[in-house]
Order: C-alpha cells, then structure tokens, then sequence
C-alpha cells in the first residue's frame, strides 16, 4: 500500500464513524455549547487549580477546540477498536505436543524391470497446529501455510534444515512411482495446507525413526525417496537434538514456531 493510498484510507476510516458516532459527536457540541454558557462559572472555580498545574489563567472564553476533541477522541476510539477487532480475527497457531505414529512402511522398486515390496517398521514423529483466531467471528484462515523443521545438534551445533515437512492427508506420490523414471513425482502444491480458523488440529509429519535407530528429517518430498530416508536429511543418534518448528503462511505475520529437543538411540525420547 502506498503513502497515499494510506492516507486515504485513514481519512476514510477517521470520518466514518457510523450513526452511533456521529450521534455521540452531536450529543459532544450540544454539551459543548452548553457548557460555553455556564462557563464563567464554571472558569472562576476551576481556574486556580488549573492555575497550579500549567502556571497559567483559563482561557476567557470557552475554546471551540474543546468541542473539535470531543470528535478526534472519537474517532481515535474507533480506530483504536478497529485495529484491535483486526487483530483479533488474525490467525493465530497453536502447537500440540509432540507426538508418535508407529508402524509398518511398504515401498515399491524397480530393479532389471522386476518390481519388488521392502517392508519396515518406522516411527513418524510429528506434531499438531490448530488456528485459534482469538475472535471466531470473522476469523481469518492461514493461507498456503508450509512448514520447516531445524534441526540442532545440541554438541556439536551442527544445523539441519527440513523445508517443506508433510502435511499429513495431503497427497503422495503412489507407491509404483518410486525408483522410476516418471516425473513428476511430486507436486510442489502438496506442501501447503490451508489452515480454516476453527481450532481444527493439522497433522505435521517432521521426523522419522528407522527400526535399526536412524532417524531422519522427513518432508513432503522425501517420499520419493526409498525407505522415506533421505540421506541429506540423516540426523544425529544418541545427542540431544534441539527442533524448531516454523510456520509461515500468506497471511500470518509474524511466523508461528515451536521449539523442543529430543534424542534418538535404541529408543526414540521427547526430551
């Protein structure tokens, strides 16, 4: 939005001040012109204390000025409500603890043109966001809200960073796309999810924990991968790990984040 465009929606904003204000404004001169009548009374009471206060006499008169507050105190309220009715239908995330889903994964490859099932027991790791504008009504949604996990060795400091972790629900790519040739094999569009403001919780897939103890980043992409392990995304056994999880979405400012550690070794730990 430009400067002037700027201004002129706030002069749009600062005047319209509905029936209720403009009423409100009238009730305000009507008591002004009032009051400009019994002024001289009025002034010979109060003037010594304000006398006291600024050092300096009442004016004579009653300044139309003060009426003039009366209409930018009000529409200063009102700007003031709007900003805060504004905020209050933003999205706002809220995280879930982190939580486990255990159980068998079967992928499909091609070898010599003979196809062939590996089946393995994992542990996908994941966590939960819901979108709780603080006002229902009018709630905003989270648009096109995508995911990244950073990873932390908390040892040797060493950085990973997961781009684009799995929504769980959206779509995948079908088993007998693995270890072949077809393309795409994954849609970009399948790393985003819109999050409807209804306290509805979203599934986010962000780590994976392999039978024989590795664990892995893991991102919508990374089911392309064999075994969903992709070895740019292999992480640190036996340390502690320090996992920050952003959302950033369309229209949600600033970024939602969570952050927690966890280790992974024999068994797999939430810290």
């Amino acid at each position: 939005m430009g400067p002037l465009q700027y201004c002129i929606g706030y002069l749009r904003v600062l005047f319209s001040l509905g029936l209720y204000g403009w009423l409100a404004f009238l009730v305000a001169v009507a008591l002004g012109i009032g009051a400009s009548e019994d002024y001289g009374p009025i002034r010979k009471s109060l003037n010594p204390i304000y006398n006291t206060l600024v050092a300096a006499d009442m004016p004579p008169n009653l300044p139309w000025l003060f009426i003039a507050a009366s209409f930018v105190v009000i529409a200063l309220v009102r700007l003031v409500h709007r900003h805060v009715m504004w905020e209050a239908t933003l999205p706002r995330l809220e995280f879930s603890a982190v939580k486990t889903a255990p159980g068998p994964l079967e992928t499909e490859t091609v070898t010599g043109g003979v196809s062939m099932t590996v089946s393995e027991h994992i542990v996908l790791v994941f966590i939960e966001v819901s979108n709780k504008p603080r006002s229902r009504v009018g709630g905003k949604a989270a648009e096109d809200a995508w995911v990244t996990a950073l990873f932390e060795n908390e040892k040797t400091n060493q950085i990973r960073e997961v781009r684009y972790c799995r929504w769980e629900g959206n779509p995948k790519p079908r088993k007998d796309y693995f270890m072949t040739e077809k393309q795409p094999r994954y849609q970009t569009e399948w790393n985003v999810r819109t999050l409807p403001p209804n306290g509805m919780p979203h599934r986010i897939d962000f780590c994976i924990f392999k039978g024989n103890g590795a664990i892995f980043g893991f991102s919508g992409p990374a089911q392309e991968v064999e075994g969903w392990a992709a070895p740019d995304l292999k992480l640190w056994p036996d340390v502690p790990i320090k996992v920050t999880i952003s959302i950033q979405a369309a229209n949600l400012q600033p970024n939602a984040s969570h952050s927690f550690r966890l280790m992974a070794g024999k068994d797999f730990a939430v810290l």
